[in-house]
């Protein structure tokens, strides 16, 4: 066998596959309002969770990555500034995304909602005997909010 030179590059003129993606069909507003309901009936916390997302359109591990002063509830906004991963098998905190932290303005509802789960984390850090952390993750089963909830967590409990 003889090698050589090819006189050109035939992968210049290819053009890369076309990526199909499946078109997200989000469900109407009363079966939303209905999965709240029920969640919220099974899993107050929970509820308030999927409450979030709804409103904020943030993923999941963003969510997970709330704390406490992400929060004003002054100007009824929430700053989406970290996100939660999984990492060689380990949750870490880490930058979003797209490295971009952002500022969401909330409805009432949303935030009385979020109120009612700081009370749920104050009145489980009280029952623990430990103070409250008021820069603690706002979504954690840790009773002094000092690990956020792995996204994992969320798709288990949405499966079920």
């Amino acid at each position: 066998m003889k090698w050589g030179c090819i006189p050109t590059n035939r992968a210049v003129s290819a053009s890369p596959p076309k990526i199909r993606r499946k078109e997200i069909k989000p469900p109407s507003v009363a079966v939303t309002r209905q999965l709240l309901d029920a969640a919220d009936d099974h899993d107050p916390e929970f509820g308030a969770l999927l409450r979030v997302l709804a409103a904020t359109g943030a993923r999941r591990g963003e969510v997970c990555g709330l704390r406490w002063s992400d929060l004003d509830t002054g100007s009824s906004t929430l700053s989406i500034n970290r996100s939660v991963a999984s990492v060689a098998g380990r949750t870490v905190v880490k930058d979003t995304k797209t490295h971009a932290a952002r500022r969401i303005a909330l409805d009432a509802d949303t935030i009385e909602i979020l109120e009612r789960q700081r009370t749920r984390l104050q009145h489980r850090a009280e029952v623990c005997e430990l103070g409250f952390n008021e820069d603690g993750y706002v979504f954690t089963k840790t009773a002094d909010g000092a690990d956020p909830l792995h996204p994992d967590t969320i798709t288990g409990a949405f499966s079920r």
